[in-house]
C-alpha cells in the first residue's frame, strides 16, 4: 500500500498500523519516500527501516497467555 502522509516538521516518525490475520511469525519492514513537497511531487529520497519479526497470537484461547504475561488485565 502507498499513500502520501505528511510528517512533521522536525519529526523522524509517522505512526502506521499493521492488522493480523492470522496466528504465525511474521518479518516486516518499510520503505519510506520522503519529498520536499506537501503534494508528494518531485525526486523522492529512499529510507529503508531495519525489518522487525512479529509472533501474532490469534484468538481467545490466546488470552490467559497474554493476562499471564500482564498484557491484559
Amino acid at each position: 500500500m502507498s499513500e502520501c502522509q505528511a510528517v512533521e516538521p522536525g519529526s523522524s516518525e509517522v505512526a502506521f498500523s499493521i492488522t493480523p490475520s492470522k496466528t504465525g511469525e511474521f518479518r516486516g519492514g518499510a520503505s519510506v519516500e520522503i519529498f520536499k513537497t506537501e503534494d508528494c511531487t518531485g525526486a523522492a529520497i529512499t529510507r529503508t527501516a531495519d525489518p522487525i519479526t512479529v509472533k501474532v497470537a490469534v484468538g481467545v484461547s490466546k488470552l490467559p497467555f497474554f493476562r499471564k504475561c500482564g498484557q491484559f488485565s
